[in-house]
């Protein structure tokens, strides 16, 4: 690794360890002072984050950033005076309940006030572009972490030291006894630690979209074309883009490049011969800056005619236990290759899964089927093809179905809607958005990337639910197919599954998407509909009277009158 490198990595690092010491260090004054582990100081720095966003249309960034603080404050301080306070003598698992509850509280609160539904707040002014260090783009927001952390230390550090508020602090973590005795109203003290440590540290969202693709221009060259759009969609010009790829064979490449008129920028990749090999980049608009990362695998070049093995449903999911319908097809220059006899051998880790002979149809297809297992699984194809023997390879891997729909009004803003699974967890699931390649298309799919190398990013328990609300860029031309996949992973699962979960949608980009209908209420409806005809149809119903049983009035009145007379007659004896 270059030397520059190591100083961008150095940098970067700093930067995240900056981003945690202003998050530790109100936990820290809590905790040392109270002897509470606030359960709920990260939900208090997420209010404090909704609020900023919330204020910053109204009153400017650093205006929101302020108000938020000081809201935030008084709300860690009234959550001391009416929670807190009752509870520094109670259990630690007291302790621990309480602030969990506090968590749910302004989660809710959140949900309520906000919606679930990402919101994208304004750059800190001044600091939305990237800086140029060692040749590579460096977020210059970074930067300001970096020294703002420091910063924060050393007016902490004042703080605790220099002033009589702090001597008292310091005494109450020494000795919360002997301070008492000495007059310190601890009450007022713990409120006000509380009210400092929950401050606020707003990171700034993304505002820009970015897509890339790649296409081979020989047989040892490539270009990169990056795409960069605002969040509305519509492509920027002049727009700055950096890039630095890495591999093993060619080292670490930086490369610079501005979009034009159509938000395009590209990089020609001189000696690439296919290798595959990942990338990060930063394009910067005026104030606004993104920062993404991709893989960029060039498709084979045009001067490469060799037989090739393609995998018609590679979006298709198949749950471990499933049987796995694998459809390829065998082509030579974007001709089908018909009744080509082949052997495919599949297999674990461990165990032989499938190992059997095929034949391709008249179309050139054949099909691959097993019992999808829980590990990966290998394929390998071979056959003796046009007087020479070739091989081909596959990897495949068991996903469970993910529960998510997609609508959009106009084809292009995407709202998509899901659950994670109701077992295992904590879930983390992944947007991914790319374009669907033509038979003869040259160029390789459009993909979307982001600070992550997906789309998106979102988190959450057992059974929540989450949201994704994407824009589909105006130079992803309409009627374009594009594959919106979701990933869902976690690292705690149950027996039998692998923690992955996917879901795979084709829409065509500009072709409106209706939101699936809740059927739900009408099943329940009609179900006590069918009830009622039941009951109605089956209870027993009343034998109209006969002549027998009508009785008239002269009847009733006879009878009335007998027995008026024998009430009123001599006792019997």
């Amino acid at each position: 690794m270059s030397g520059s490198a190591l100083l961008l990595q150095f940098l970067n690092g700093l930067a995240g360890a900056n981003s945690l010491f202003l998050v530790a260090a109100g936990l820290s004054l809590i905790f040392g002072v109270s002897r509470i582990v606030n359960f709920a100081h990260g939900s208090l720095y997420m209010l404090g984050m909704y609020v900023a966003v919330w204020l910053a249309p109204a009153t400017g960034f650093w205006a929101a950033v302020l108000l938020a603080a000081l809201i935030v404050a008084a709300t860690g301080a009234l959550v001391e005076i009416g929670v807190l306070r009752r509870l520094y003598q109670a259990p630690e698992l007291l302790q621990l309940l309480a602030t969990f509850a506090l968590v749910l509280i302004v989660r809710d609160f959140a949900l309520w006030a906000w919606g679930p539904q990402d919101m994208l707040g304004p750059r800190a002014p001044g600091f939305g572009d990237a800086v140029f260090i060692a040749g590579a783009a460096f977020p210059r927001y970074d930067l300001l972490l970096i020294a703002l952390g420091p910063l924060v230390f050393v007016l902490l550090h004042a703080l605790l030291t220099r002033t009589r508020w702090g001597t008292l602090v310091r005494a109450a973590t020494e000795d919360r006894e002997m301070a008492a005795a000495l007059g310190v109203n601890q009450r007022w003290l713990f409120t006000g630690i509380f009210g400092l440590g929950a401050g606020v540290y707003v990171p700034v969202p993304s505002t820009l979209l970015v897509w890339y693709r790649t296409m081979s221009s020989g047989p040892s060259n490539a270009t990169l074309f990056v795409y960069v759009a605002s969040t509305a969609g519509v492509p920027l010009g002049n727009a700055s883009v950096s890039i630095r790829t890495s591999s093993f064979v060619f080292g670490h490449r930086i490369l610079n490049g501005t979009t034009d008129s159509s938000g395009l920028a590209r990089f020609e990749l001189p000696n690439n011969e296919s290798v595959s090999q990942d990338f990060v980049g930063n394009a910067s608009y005026g104030s606004l800056s993104q920062s993404f990362q991709g893989f960029f695998e060039p498709p084979a070049a045009p001067a490469l005619q060799a037989p090739q093995a393609v995998w018609l449903n590679r979006d298709d999911v198949f749950a471990p236990g499933e049987t796995a319908n694998l459809r390829f097809r065998l082509e030579q220059d974007g001709s089908g290759i018909p009744h080509q006899d082949l052997f495919v051998y599949a297999h674990t880790g461990t165990d032989l899964v499938l190992a059997q002979p095929v034949s391709t149809n008249a179309t050139g297809e054949f099909a691959v089927r097993f019992i999808a297992p829980v590990e990966p699984v290998w394929l390998d194809i071979a056959g003796f093809i046009g007087g020479a023997w070739r091989s081909f390879s596959q990897g495949f891997i068991a996903r469970s179905h993910l529960i998510a729909t997609v609508s959009s009004a106009d084809g292009r803003h995407l709202s998509i809607l899901g659950r994670f699974p109701s077992s295992g967890g904590p879930w983390i699931a992944r947007l991914g958005l790319r374009s669907v390649q033509g038979p003869n298309e040259v160029a390789g799919p459009l993909t979307s990337a982001g600070n992550f190398g997906v789309a998106a990013l979102v988190a959450g328990s057992a059974g929540e639910r989450f949201t994704f609300d994407v824009q589909l860029p105006s130079f992803l031309p309409s009627g374009v197919p594009v594959v919106v996949s979701i990933e869902a992973e976690s690292l705690r699962w149950e027996t039998g599954s692998n923690g992955l979960y996917m879901f795979s949608q084709t829409v065509i980009a500009g072709t409106p998407i209706l939101r699936p209908t809740n059927v739900d209420p009408w099943i329940l409806l009609s179900c006590l509909t069918f009830l009622a005809a039941i009951h109605v149809v089956v209870r027993p119903r009343r034998r109209p009277p006969t002549a027998q049983d009508r009785t008239s009035h002269a009847d009733i009145a006879e009878r009335q009158s007998a027995r008026a007379r024998a009430d009123t007659g001599p006792p019997r004896k």
